[in-house]
């Protein structure tokens, strides 16, 4: 699981080295993912993975039906990445100067 929790991050006008360093590590968590294949998509934002129609999905699917939390390493990447693009606009907007 991957708690990015872009929403209630509190951003700061100016350059940030805690915030640029946060950034890189999701690309780096990005890669690494890929790297091993990772392809489920589980979060604790319901929102986020789907849960909410994905447990229901689960609970009536028929047998050897595929895994709706089952999304693909390529998918699961895509995912990522842009949850770290997200962040970064929302610290753009914030006024921080990322430079990055």
């Amino acid at each position: 699981m991957v708690g990015s929790n872009i929403r209630t991050i509190s951003y700061q006008p100016g350059p940030s080295v805690a915030q640029v360093l946060s950034f890189a590590s999701q690309n780096r968590f990005a890669e690494i993912a890929k790297a091993k294949g990772v392809d489920v998509l589980l979060s604790n934002h319901n929102v986020a993975d789907h849960s909410l129609s994905n447990t229901d999905i689960l609970a009536h699917r028929a047998p050897g039906a595929s895994n709706p939390y089952v999304v693909g390493v390529k998918n699961f990447y895509n995912y990522m990445r842009i949850n770290a693009l997200c962040s970064q606009v929302i610290a753009a907007r914030e006024g921080m100067d990322l430079d990055i």
